[in-house]
């Protein structure tokens, strides 16, 4: 879905995840001790899609 949006995923140091779209961004924490991501990540990426314009 990240892709569809054309939204640059990069890998950063550790379990950090980098989100960009033009000058918006957001640092995320891949999950390691559980395959799941919690809830307050899924509310944050949320928040970035609306903030760059994706609207459900």
């Amino acid at each position: 879905m990240l892709e569809a949006v054309e939204v640059e995923v990069s890998q950063r140091a550790g379990s950090r995840v980098l989100l960009r779209k033009g000058t918006e961004r957001i640092v995320i924490h891949r999950p390691h001790s559980e395959r799941e991501t919690g809830r307050a990540t899924v509310r944050d990426i949320a928040a970035f899609l609306e903030t760059i314009g994706v609207k459900p």
